[in-house]
């Protein structure tokens, strides 16, 4: 049996693993003990990563479209399909008429490549290196007012405040550096709507309105500007950001956001009376107006406490971070006037739904992929890829450690990795790529980009933006979440046995109280309406949320929604 040293291609805490290989197939993987994030420890998803790498449900062949049918060709037809199917359509309309969607589960090398293929061959403004939908800019984020803190920075601190953040089931690595904070006696002020797995163990849970977060961070600048005016130490900028959270008061915020004004001013105590504290926020699961306010105050209060280190972002994916730092002022997808896509694996959210929703508009779709996922059905050309395990490259951690994959299997028969697919469209399309050897020399260099000894001068606060409105006849706020057994579109989870075995199908879970109010029976399909749209799907009453709420992990809607008897 042969080892090899990989990262888990699942979230962004990027876990060591070890894939075992024996007779041309990896058997299983192992932690790696000294590794910085996981300490020897893998979540369930890190545990069975590699089972979907032999599922029979693997795409082993190109496939074209002919007509309402795909059937299988070989390589060369298929490059050479994709290549004239891209150039027909900036011919006939234009380089803006093609969009390309990247991947946070794609290494930097080809996120490197698909940016080349889109600026040099194809000359489009539409690249989305990501599929979920930065708030602000990479440059904008890290601005100089404060810098990430990693996994190590939780369990030294005093305070721990966790903004949305079920690590448990987001980021499984950082919740077991939260336990051991919890061991030593540190702290924890809990603001979320959903009550979780840590709530009940909280110094302090702060359950509140759906949407609010922003509102009650800005009460809680307030009450922190209110006790060092009573100090006398007041710094610059002070009385402008004062103003900008005049009408934040205790009584006004406890109001919007439905917890008392005594735990706020409890949470407020908490954080002043803390000389290292953390907060962890899990980026990119909120709408982009809501999470650039939300960010905009945890650099003010940072600020405030002069822990300028002291703010986790915690990415979606594992390569989420190098795709934003390679497109740092990707706009938000618009497929409005696209007439061809390219597909870098399958898009994930709103963004599947746009290129589903627009198929009856696309002329041409080229997708990447392991499997005949739903974009990957609607394509015009597939192109079979390969697993993590079977190639190299590296990805950038949530906290900014950049590691490398490397191979343990060959490509699976018929398959290429994504490197060689996108240098080939590259030579397909008539440009130079760059060699293998440009690319890993240029992946993960380090560059001195920020000025010399430059002071900043701070940032305006970004007012929350207006919360949805429910009424009579959208009574039911809707909040969606990742869970640990879902995992962007399930296409991965769904061919991995063991996770497919405790998979559960998908359901809405809402207050016992209203559960009970609506005459519903647990088990039974309901119809979620929305202004947007609607879907139906089985519903479950809790006591982790408080009335007129619901959650999912498997439905994207907006709220206000209603609940229709079926």
């Amino acid at each position: 049996m042969r080892n090899t040293f990989s990262v888990c291609n699942y979230c962004s805490c990027g876990c060591g693993l070890y894939l075992m290989e024996k007779d041309g197939r990896i058997i299983g993987v192992g932690p790696s003990l000294n590794h910085p994030v996981s300490e020897g420890t893998l979540c369930l998803k890190g545990w069975t990563s590699y089972q979907y790498i032999h599922s029979p449900f693997r795409l082993k062949q190109p496939l074209i479209r002919k007509g309402s049918h795909l059937e299988q060709a070989s390589w060369e037809d298929a490059l050479t399909a994709a290549a004239d199917g891209l150039k027909s359509t900036i011919q006939r309309i234009g380089p803006g008429a093609v969009a390309l969607f990247g991947s946070g589960k794609a290494t930097t090398e080809e996120l490197l490549l698909l940016k080349y293929l889109g600026n040099e061959a194809l000359r489009t403004p539409r690249l989305y290196l990501d599929t979920f939908r930065p708030s602000l800019s990479y440059p904008a984020l890290f601005d100089g007012s404060f810098l990430p803190c990693g996994s190590s920075d939780i369990a030294a601190c005093d305070l721990l405040i966790l903004i949305n953040s079920d690590s448990k089931e987001q980021h499984p690595a950082f919740s077991g550096q939260i336990w051991k904070a919890l061991d030593k006696g540190v702290r924890i002020v809990s603001i979320s709507t959903r009550k979780d797995s840590l709530s009940g163990l909280c110094t302090l849970h702060l359950q509140i309105s759906p949407f609010t977060e922003s509102v009650l961070l800005k009460g809680l600048i307030h009450l922190a500007l209110e006790n060092q005016s009573r100090r006398g130490r007041a710094k610059e900028g002070r009385e402008d950001l004062a103003h900008m959270v005049r009408d934040y008061s205790p009584p006004q915020v406890g109001q919007v956001c439905g917890v008392s004004e005594g735990d706020l001013r409890l949470a407020s105590q908490l954080l002043d009376s803390a000389r290292a504290p953390v907060f962890l926020y899990p980026w990119g699961g909120m709408e982009v107006e809501r999470e650039r306010a939300v960010i905009s105050d945890l650099k003010s209060l940072g600020a405030i406490k002069g822990e300028a280190g002291r703010i986790a972002i915690l990415y979606p994916a594992c390569n989420s971070r190098s795709a934003h730092m390679l497109a740092p002022e990707s706009p938000a997808p618009d497929l409005s006037s696209a007439k061809a896509l390219l597909l870098l694996g399958e898009p994930y959210g709103e963004d599947r739904e746009m290129v589903l929703r627009h198929r009856d508009y696309l002329d041409f779709i080229v997708a990447l992929d392991l499997f005949l996922s739903p974009t990957a059905e609607i394509a015009d050309v597939i192109l079979p890829a390969s697993s993590f395990a079977e190639k190299e490259g590296t990805i950038t951690n949530t906290e900014g450690m950049i590691q490398e994959m490397n191979p343990a299997l060959a490509p699976l028969e018929g398959t290429k990795p994504e490197a060689d697919i996108l240098l080939q469209l590259c030579s397909k399309l008539g440009v130079k790529p760059p060699t293998w050897k440009e690319i890993r020399a240029d992946a993960g260099r380090l560059r001195e980009t920020s000025p010399p000894g430059t002071e900043s001068k701070g940032h305006t606060l970004e007012p929350p933006p207006p919360l949805p409105d429910p009424d009579q006849e959208y009574p039911f706020q809707f909040v969606e979440d990742p869970l640990t057994l879902r995992w962007h579109t399930d296409t991965r989870i769904r061919r991995t046995p063991i996770l497919a075995r405790e998979f559960f199908e998908d359901y809405v879970e809402m207050n016992r109280e209203d559960f009970q109010d609506q005459g519903l029976r647990e088990g039974v399909a309901v119809r979620l309406v929305g202004r947007e749209g609607e879907t139906v799907v089985k519903v479950r009453p809790t006591d982790k949320l408080r009335r007129g709420v619901l959650f999912s992990s498997f439905v994207h809607l907006r709220g206000p929604l209603r609940v229709e008897k079926i």
